[in-house]
């Protein structure tokens, strides 16, 4: 089996997500796999991801919020960001 994630933002605070589980067009639920064994996993890390991601929204919508800078290990991020920050910026002009 393969699993595709798609993530669309809905607005500011909300995003869908979705997760399709492709089998061979053949096989049969039931008979050839086990749904409940192909999707536990990602059932499991998708609800806790769920959670991480509100409490986080939750903290950035506080009042007290100040954001901080990225870990060392987020540099790609940083950078991927300061370079679509400056696209944008060029963009405008």
């Amino acid at each position: 089996h393969a699993l595709l994630t798609r993530f669309t933002p809905l607005s500011v605070e909300e995003t869908e997500a979705e997760y399709t589980w492709l089998v061979d067009e053949k096989a049969v639920a039931g008979v050839d796999y086990d749904v409940d064994r192909v999707t536990w996993l990602w059932k499991i890390t998708g609800e806790e991801d769920k959670v991480i991601c509100e409490n986080n929204q939750k903290g950035v919508n506080s009042r007290t919020y100040e954001p901080g800078p990225y870990s060392r290990v987020e540099d790609g991020v940083d950078g991927f960001i300061r370079w679509y920050l400056g696209q944008m910026s060029s963009a405008k002009r």
